[in-house]
């Protein structure tokens, strides 16, 4: 119910008063739900919720229909978030439900996969149109990441493996159990990596796409790391950086920023606007009036 009183009341701020200064609400008297006797109205939901701090759902739901209007809904775009479903829940097993509730796939795939593959495929537009500017900026590399419980054990599994034994049969015998074991990433400035990783990543050793000559200590889960670069050249990685970009979050608030400044996003209500300019969390996505 909250999600469809904030779409009829960012519909009026954000559509209904495109060329008025002033908030101002077509139908205000129309009513739009009854209790014991008691009508609700447009003007009532209005002034309910422009007392409320809603800055962030006004802004959340402003993405919504930018995506809304720069991405079509193609069969191509329906795999995708089917096969998205899909893998969560293979992931998420029995507890898929307790993060979807009792929703049926149609209803996930309507409510949740669906905009969230819009998203995906707003970020890929923009990436490749930026390609060029965003590979210099962010210098993606790929990595090969191994975890052990000790030093003695990653000490023992780099020398094996510096002697040509099979990756996978170390891990399998040396690595820390119950674990992505061997963990291989395409990275780039703004990824989210532990501090340690990414230090060394940024090393002269590591540009010498050799293993490391001794294990890193990962003073979080105090495990030992055994760390490759795999590839440094950024052309090679463009695809698939493609899609770690599209998923990033910091990635993502900088395209919705450009994005509200390009479409020049505005709000027409003083108190939602006051509520947006002083939201820290909001600092991006200032209305452009």
């Amino acid at each position: 119910m909250k999600k469809g009183l904030l779409i009829v009341f960012t519909t009026l701020l954000l559509i209904g008063c495109a060329q008025a200064p002033e908030t101002q609400i077509s139908n205000k008297d129309d009513v739009i739900v009854t209790v014991n006797g008691k009508s609700i109205t447009k003007g009532d939901v209005y002034t309910m919720m422009s007392h409320q701090d809603i800055s962030s759902d006004i802004v959340n739901l402003a993405k919504d229909y930018l995506v809304d209007s720069k991405v079509e809904v193609t069969e191509e775009l329906k795999k995708e978030a089917q096969k998205f479903l899909a893998e969560q829940k293979e992931l998420l097993g029995e507890f898929f439900k307790t993060y979807y509730g009792e929703l049926t796939d149609e209803e996930l795939l309507e409510e949740y996969f669906i905009p969230a593959q819009k998203q995906v495929q707003l970020m890929k537009a923009y990436f490749d149109a930026n390609k060029d500017a965003i590979l210099e900026a962010n210098k993606p590399l790929k990595y090969l990441e191994l975890t052990f419980d000790t030093q003695e054990k990653a000490e023992q599994a780099l020398t094996r493996i510096k002697a040509n034994e099979d990756i996978k049969k170390v891990v399998e015998e040396l690595g820390t159990k119950g674990a992505n074991y061997q963990f291989e990433a395409t990275v780039g400035s703004t990824s989210t990596i532990p501090a340690i990783v990414s230090e060394y990543l940024k090393s002269d050793e590591a540009k010498q796409l050799t293993w490391i000559k001794t294990p890193l200590k990962d003073t979080t889960t105090q495990k030992y790391l055994l760390i490759k670069t795999e590839e440094l050249d950024s052309k090679k990685l463009m695809d698939e950086y493609r899609d770690v970009f599209a998923s990033e979050a910091a990635n993502i608030d900088k395209v919705f920023t450009e994005e509200f400044k390009n479409e020049d996003f505005r709000v027409y209500d003083q108190a939602i606007y006051d509520s947006i300019i002083s939201n820290k969390e909001l600092v991006n996505f200032k209305p452009n009036n």
